[in-house]
């Protein structure tokens, strides 16, 4: 295959995929190793795109936005929240993480006696708002445009005084190792810290994000005490995180 035909193919591939590893490329491309690493290094010179370590991304991959993801697939997210919602009990102090499957836990959450919610989104912040008896800590820091998350040094400050008693956590995808993935290394730093300051473990994602890898990840799916996810979860991949000991709902 001649240079020009290697780098357009390589140039399709990691568009439609957003983010690939080399040894999907490989598969994907039929490339050998060694010239798919020239390739992508040229690629990434031209600006088109960048590498990261075990494979690259596409600076032409437009991320759907915050608004349009809380559309895609909205039943099954509709469905994991409903589910979560059924953990919160009276006078807890929970953690709400950025994600559109999060702002729809945080729609579930109308009718409490008492309850304390600390969150980085300020879109989670101002639905519950107005929410009788819900009291709202944001946690401050940088505004992540794509996520309405604050992030940054301020923000993980703001989490070492904090203490919960469960943490509700999204995540871009779960990799078929099993590892939850996240779309910025930022991100996935302050989900790291927001975990550690809960006693109890929440990861809510939908079925569609299984066997996806992303750029950064939080670590193996068994950090948490529960999986909530929606009823089209393949059973294969029920057993894969119930023989980690994690519980599956």
């Amino acid at each position: 295959m001649k240079k020009k035909d290697r780098l357009d193919k390589l140039k399709t591939t990691i568009i439609e995929k957003g983010f690939i590893t080399i040894q999907n490329l490989k598969k994907e491309t039929d490339i050998p190793t060694s010239t798919l690493r020239r390739d992508l290094l040229d690629l990434e010179k031209i600006g088109l795109i960048e590498r990261w370590h075990g494979g690259a991304t596409s600076l032409d991959y437009a991320r759907p936005s915050f608004e349009s993801r809380l559309n895609i697939n909205r039943e099954k997210k509709e469905e994991i929240a409903r589910k979560a919602a059924e953990l919160i009990k009276d006078n807890q102090i929970i953690i709400i993480d950025s994600g559109s499957t999060s702002s729809m836990l945080a729609r579930n959450i109308r009718e409490v006696k008492k309850l304390t919610v600390i969150t980085p989104s300020i879109y989670i912040a101002r639905q519950l708002s107005n929410v009788k008896n819900v009291v709202v800590i944001l946690t401050g820091g940088k505004l992540h445009l794509d996520t309405n998350s604050l992030i940054g040094p301020l923000a993980e400050k703001t989490i070492e005084e904090i203490h919960a008693n469960i943490a509700f956590m999204a995540c871009d995808s779960i990799s078929s190792e099993m590892n939850v993935m996240i779309t910025s290394f930022e991100l996935a730093n302050l989900k790291m810290k927001l975990l550690m300051k809960a006693e109890y473990k929440v990861l809510i994602a939908d079925s569609t994000k299984f066997s996806k890898i992303n750029i950064s990840s939080i670590g193996s799916i068994s950090i948490f005490d529960k999986v909530i996810v929606d009823s089209n979860l393949p059973e294969n991949l029920y057993k894969k995180i119930t023989d980690l000991g994690v519980e599956v709902i």
